[in-house]
């Protein structure tokens, strides 16, 4: 490919600072991931963050070389996925989480996208970049396939402590996510409980409906139960991150365990048919497939920092990180985090339920 292009000067690039050493397969998938993201986005220009001599190693194993479009910046440190995120952060400052959260900071990129380690990622955020006006703690934005459309759920594992401000504000940037990048106009929002009855629930999420009721920009639905969570009924599903991850873990394994399922009983079923009509069949399960795989999105949002910081999952292959790259690039075209500034200004503060209550 030509990593060396020139961006136009109607259409200049957009730089997104890539974690190069994040994830399961780091650094591999992610250069091809980064160089297949490149040749279908004109606009996009890639800062690998990692150990340049490696990385260059790498790229010129495939062809690429460094140039105007494709730029390396040394991060001689790694954070293990297991590693303790703030204690790994201390040790390694010089880690490739760290300098592409810094590379986003000082202003040499508009978005971060890092498949790596979650906690780090979110605390070199929050400490770099700061949080939002109205935002407590920022909360992970995952984007599910749902019955009839895309589903956003927040938060999905980075506030595990939340107190009800902190889910009113989720209500508010999962929305303005939702108008932005998905394009839903009016987004129903509910809250994630054990029962749609208004009497159901925690003292948290009780406080939480509250809140949310009384922001006139958020059209509430009220409580969702786990079987309506993909049904279309809601837009945005508000969760803690011990449920909203749990939510997404299951989901992603029960998706799994269908479409296996599925293409196992379709495939025996239609043994003896002929060579056509395996083939229809197999593009109709690859249809299906990528319907419901999680590389389709490729990045979750981390939404209520002061920047744009999309966090790739762990197993993420080069499509998923192709994805990620293309939701980076995205929310910076579409100036993300000025929306959200602007959602929480006339939803979150005007109803007097700003979740920025403390520095805690």
């Amino acid at each position: 490919m030509d990593a060396q292009s020139h961006e136009s000067a109607e259409q200049p690039g957009l730089v997104v600072a890539i974690d190069a050493m994040g994830g399961d397969r780091a650094p591999e998938v992610v250069i091809d991931g980064t160089l297949a993201a490149l040749a279908s986005e004109p606009r996009l220009v890639a800062l690998l963050v990692g150990p340049a001599s490696r990385l260059q190693g790498l790229l010129d194993a495939r062809g690429a070389s460094a140039g105007p479009r494709l730029r390396l910046l040394d991060a001689p440190a790694t954070i293990g996925m297991a590693e303790h995120p703030v204690e790994a952060l201390r040790r390694k400052p010089h880690s490739s989480i760290a300098q592409a959260v810094q590379a986003l900071a000082a202003g040499q990129a508009r978005a971060v996208f890092s498949a790596g380690n979650t906690g780090a990622l979110a605390v070199a955020a929050n400490t770099a970049l700061g949080r939002l006006p109205g935002v407590r703690r920022p909360g992970i934005a995952v984007v599910l396939q749902g019955q009839r459309g895309p589903v956003v759920l927040i938060d999905a594992g980075a506030n595990l402590q939340p107190r009800p401000a902190d889910l009113a504000a989720y209500a508010v940037l999962a929305s303005a996510y939702a108008r932005a990048m998905l394009g839903i106009e009016h987004p129903a929002v509910g809250l994630l409980n054990i029962g749609s009855e208004e009497s159901k629930g925690s003292a948290l999420l009780q406080q939480a409906a509250a809140l949310v009721r009384g922001i006139a920009g958020i059209a509430f639905a009220g409580f969702v139960e786990g079987h309506e969570l993909l049904a279309g009924r809601v837009n945005v599903v508000v969760a803690d991150a011990f449920t909203g991850n749990a939510v997404l873990k299951v989901s992603e394994g029960l998706a799994l365990a269908v479409l296996e399922g599925v293409a196992e009983v379709l495939r025996a079923e239609f043994a003896a048919a002929g060579p056509e009509q395996h083939r229809r069949l197999e593009a109709a399960l690859a249809r299906l497939w990528r319907r419901y795989d999680y590389a389709e999105y490729g990045g979750a949002p981390l939404l209520g920092v002061a920047g744009i910081v999309v966090i790739g999952h762990g197993r993420s292959s080069a499509r998923a990180v192709a994805s990620g790259l293309r939701v980076a690039l995205r929310a910076a075209e579409l100036e993300l985090d000025r929306r959200l500034v602007a959602a929480l200004a006339q939803d979150l503060q005007a109803a007097g339920t700003d979740g920025q209550t403390d520095g805690s």
